[in-house]
């Protein structure tokens, strides 16, 4: 397998409420604004030419995802589930049935993207709201190329 993953934590969103259904929980206003300027610093890291954008089905994902869009100028996504219950392998079997090298952009939410990054590359590192990950895959091999969020100004790897 070969290609650039982007694992992408959805933006900041109000704060769960008992009783209340988390799928329909929205990004902030102040979540919005703060992911829309986040993405104009990120434009020259991410790689958009045939860029394939998965999406958790949650609201605040397909929220994150739309500013997404509408910064790379990428005309639609795909909902997927498997970034709604964490199911890596699923994830995987998704990029194999790519045209190699993939490129994609995957947006979701914890605990899941931590798991996965640890998985796949061995770093444990905290995966703020907004941040955004890549990881190159070589010879079935993932590394992490970068890591960068609204609140860290720059790059880790």
């Amino acid at each position: 397998m070969e290609g650039s993953l982007y694992l992408i934590r959805h933006g900041k969103a109000g704060a769960a409420q008992r009783g209340k259904n988390d799928f329909y929980r929205p990004l902030t206003e102040a979540g919005q604004t703060e992911w829309r300027e986040f993405l104009q610093t990120m434009k020259p890291l991410i790689e958009t030419e045939d860029l394939h954008v998965w999406t958790s089905p949650l609201l605040r994902a397909k929220q994150t995802t739309d500013i997404f869009n509408e910064t790379f100028h990428k005309e639609s996504y795909t909902e997927k589930e498997f970034l709604v219950n964490g199911d890596l392998q699923a994830c995987l079997k998704n990029l194999q049935e790519l045209e190699q090298p993939f490129r994609v952009a995957c947006i979701g939410h914890e605990p899941y993207l931590t798991a996965w990054l640890s998985e796949l590359t061995g770093k444990r590192v905290k995966v703020d709201k907004g941040t955004i990950l890549k990881i190159d895959f070589k010879d079935d091999r993932a590394t992490l190329d970068w890591r960068q969020s609204p609140n860290r100004k720059s790059l880790f790897n």
